[in-house]
C-alpha cells in the first residue's frame, strides 16, 4: 500500500512541476525591460509593458487619426527614462503648438514583435526588442540622444507560480514520508 501511495504522489508532483511549465492561456503577460548597458554614463532606464496576449503588439499610429486609439492587446506601458515617464497617457492626437509648423506628439506603436516611435517637440523616444533609444533638448540629463541596451525579460504569471509551488510541496510531502514512515517486515 505504501509503495502504490508513494508511486501516486511521484506522479502527482511530476504532472505539477510539468503543468507549472504551461503558460496560462488569457492571462494578463508583464515584461520587464532588463537594462544592460548604456552610451552614456548613468543613463538609466525602467520600462514594463502587460499585454492580453504574447507580443507582437498591433499597429496603431496618431497619423492623420484623431483618436480615439484602439491599443489592441497592450493593457499598459510605463517607461522611464532618467526620471521623465512615458505612458499610454503620451500617445494623444497631434496637436499644432503656437509657432510650430509641425503637429506633435507622431507616435507609432506596433510589432513584430514589438517597437515604439514618440516624437514631441522636446523629446524622441525609440523602443525596439532590446534598444532603447531617447533624444532629448537636455531637460532629463540626456542632451541629444542616449541609448540603453537591454532585454525585455517575461515575468511568471501568479498561476504558474502557485502550479509550481503546489509540485514542489507535494515532491517535500512526498520526500518527508519515505523518510519517516517505519519499515514493515
Amino acid at each position: 500500500m505504501r509503495d502504490k501511495l508513494q508511486a501516486v504522489s511521484a506522479v502527482l508532483g511530476f504532472i505539477f512541476c510539468i503543468l507549472s511549465t504551461i503558460s496560462a492561456s488569457a492571462a494578463p503577460i508583464a515584461y520587464t525591460y532588463d537594462q544592460t548597458s548604456s552610451s552614456v554614463p548613468g543613463f538609466i532606464v525602467t520600462g514594463t509593458i502587460v499585454v492580453d496576449d504574447a507580443l507582437p503588439v498591433k499597429f496603431t499610429s496618431n497619423f492623420l487619426d484623431p483618436g480615439p486609439y484602439n491599443f489592441g492587446n497592450i493593457l499598459s506601458l510605463d517607461l522611464t527614462l532618467n526620471g521623465s515617464h512615458r505612458g499610454l497617457g503620451n500617445f494623444t492626437p497631434a496637436v499644432f503648438p503656437l509657432g510650430l509648423p509641425t503637429a506633435f506628439p507622431q507616435w507609432t506603436i506596433g510589432g513584430p514583435p514589438f517597437f515604439i516611435h514618440y516624437l514631441s517637440e522636446f523629446d524622441s523616444l525609440t523602443v525596439s526588442d532590446g534598444m532603447i533609444t531617447y533624444g532629448s533638448d537636455g531637460v532629463t540629463g540626456c542632451f541629444h540622444t542616449c541609448q540603453a541596451d537591454g532585454v525585455w525579460v517575461r515575468e511568471p504569471e501568479p498561476l504558474t507560480l502557485s502550479i509550481f509551488g503546489v509540485g514542489a510541496l507535494a515532491l517535500a510531502a512526498m520526500r518527508r514520508r519515505r523518510k519517516t514512515w517505519p519499515e514493515r517486515c
